[in-house]
Formats: C-alpha cells, structure tokens, sequence
C-alpha cells in the first residue's frame, strides 16, 4: 500500500505553537513534521542528514520514544486520526456507501483542492448513486451500529450531522474503549446524550489515564466493523 500523501494541518494552531520561533525555524519545524509523517518517528542521523544542525527550541517540541526516536506528539495524533478515517472510508466503500436521496440531481463537478485520484474516485461514487446529496467522512449508520444502544435514532443522526469531521472521527476513534468500558448495553449513556455531552472527550479520564492506550486501535476498529457490517480488509 502507498504511503498516506495527507494529513490534517491546522494552520491556527501551527502559527501559535510558533510564536517562538525564528522563520528559519519554523522551516526547520515544519520540514520535521512532514519527515515524521512520511518516516515515522526520526533518528538523530536522519534529522542531522536532512537539516543539519536543528535549534534546540525547534527540538523542545519533539518527545523522544523508548528506543531514542524523536516524534511530535499532535502529528501522531494526526496520522493515527488519518489512519482510522480511512479505515472507515474503506468500510463505506464494501458496503456500496450511502443510499441517495430521489429526486436530486448529482453535481457531478469535482470537489476542488482533491487530488486527481480523490476527484476520479468521487465522481464515480457520485455517478453511482452512492452517497447522497450530502457526505459527511463518516457515515451516522457506524455510529449507531457500533454504539448499539438504538433510542432516538432521528435525533442522534441530526446531532451526528451537526458534528465536525474532527469530533466524528475522535469519537469512533475512541468509542471502541467505552464499548468494552460498558459490556452491558443498560449501563451505557444513551447515545443522544453522548454525542451532546461529547463524551468521548471525557473517556479518557474514566477509563485510563493513557490516552494513547484508551482508543482503538487499527485491529480493534477493523474487527469492529468486520463483526457489525461482515466484510473483511
């Protein structure tokens, strides 16, 4: 499989995290994010190879991991975001993807700022019917089929469609934990009430104190979807 090409950048948060440093840094800074997007977490040697000598307020910004790699904490959150998007993306897809609504016209033009291959993909679901006149990155019928707790359903997917792309995602993403935090489907929030609280935020809290140990990870989400939907990776 080819490498991921993207990744969430918030342009907001990345000027802030930089008011301290130089515009050279910043390049230092930036070039680094986009080597741990494509490499992983980096090595002296790497760092050195690509830039040379790195400032050490532009380092204060990278963790290092149990074996001495450097890796910036949000882009690891990013490209795991990314990661279990797709995943979700490719569940949508062996499912045939959204019904469309009748009697609306498809806009077969391509959404701008995609890829080639992004736009070629669309208009083919498009053409086919396959998501609506509306797509939203992650469709409600996962959410509800996960959560399991069927109460409300019209008022939880109006409440699911007012969310961000970003709280979907980190809501599937960590929905998983809360799942297995409450086996018994009587003891779990109702659903409309967790997507109005965000609860998901609160998870991590409740059911440990690691985060990056309270969400799912690839082979739990997929399996997940496996056992809910019946198709396989």
């Amino acid at each position: 499989m080819a490498k991921d090409p993207a990744v969430l950048f918030y342009t907001q948060d990345f000027l802030t995290g930089c008011t301290d440093l130089t515009f050279e840094e910043r390049g230092q800074y930036i070039t680094l994010l986009c080597l741990q997007h494509q490499k992983g977490h980096l090595s002296e040697k790497t760092i050195r190879l690509t830039l040379g000598s790195v400032s050490v307020d532009v380092m204060s910004k990278f963790l290092k991991d149990d074996e001495g790699f450097y890796y910036n904490e949000r882009m690891e959150k990013e490209i795991e975001k990314r990661r279990h998007f797709l995943d979700t993306r490719y569940f949508n897809g062996k499912k045939g993807g959204r019904p469309a609504k009748p009697n609306k016209k498809p806009n077969k033009k391509p959404t701008e700022n995609l890829s080639d291959n992004d736009n070629e993909i669309g208009n083919d679901i498009i053409e086919k019917g396959g998501m609506g006149e509306k797509e939203i990155n992650i469709p409600f019928d996962y959410f509800w089929s996960m959560y399991d707790k069927k109460i409300d359903r019209a008022k939880c997917e109006k409440k699911w469609q007012r969310l961000t792309d970003e709280e979907r995602e980190e809501c599937m993403y960590y929905l998983p934990a809360y799942i297995k935090a409450t086996p018994d489907i009587k003891f779990r929030r109702n659903p409309e009430t967790y997507l109005n609280n965000k609860s998901w935020q609160n998870e991590i809290v409740e059911h440990g104190a690691d985060k990056k140990n309270s969400g799912a990870t690839d082979a739990e989400l997929i399996e997940l979807f496996a056992t809910k939907y019946g198709v396989k990776p």
